[in-house]
């Protein structure tokens, strides 16, 4: 209370959402610009986009699942792939990333593969796994990321529109883009990062 001056009137009173509420519209604001952001990266992700990165991971997934082993020397996407990703142990060559994603990609993997959808078979099938991949670790990653994002900005003093166009901005104009439409683990790495 400010001497002489009475209460200060609430911040129902002064016209403006109460605490709780604009708690609720933030979060549904910013999970919106999530699943939006989210929406356009796998329609970007339809054609897919390769690195020796990618490829040594899956041949892990397509090993794991197909075969019950991290050795990928016997993966049929050993020779198209052409990675260098790879490192030899008593004989058999194996993926030298971390195996976290990979392990995760052939939990995902395993039911298309029952239903009859591998990476090894027809190229259709090779790009629906692909998609399935990438709109659920990468795309999925960087879309929880500009929820974060999101989520910090509207704790600045910026209006809705400010703090909407500066993640979209990050979202699209920053390398969270490029590593969102294809399969790797730094768009993970980051999702995992933000703590409430």
């Amino acid at each position: 209370m400010i001497p002489g001056k009475g209460a200060a009137p609430s911040s129902e009173a002064a016209g403006h959402a109460p605490a709780h509420d604009r708690t609720v519209t933030v979060s549904s604001r910013a999970w919106r610009m999530g699943a939006l952001y989210w929406g356009v990266v796998v329609l970007l992700a339809v054609s897919p986009r390769h690195s020796g990165n990618v490829w040594s991971r899956y041949l892990t997934i397509e090993s794991v699942v197909e075969r019950g082993t991290l050795a990928v020397d016997r993966s049929p996407l050993l020779a198209p792939s052409g990675t260098p990703d790879l490192v030899m142990f008593d004989g058999h060559l194996y993926s030298d990333k971390p195996p976290t994603l990979s392990a995760l990609g052939a939990l995902v993997y395993a039911p298309l593969s029952w239903a009859g959808v591998k990476l090894a078979g027809p190229p259709w099938q090779f790009l629906a796994v692909n998609w399935v991949l990438v709109a659920t670790f990468a795309a999925g990653s960087a879309a929880l990321t500009l929820v974060a994002l999101r989520r910090l900005v509207e704790g600045l003093s910026l209006g809705d529109g400010e703090a909407g166009l500066l993640t979209l901005c990050f979202g699209y104009g920053s390398l969270l883009l490029p590593y969102a439409v294809t399969f790797n683990n730094h768009t993970v790495a980051e999702a995992a990062s933000h703590r409430e």
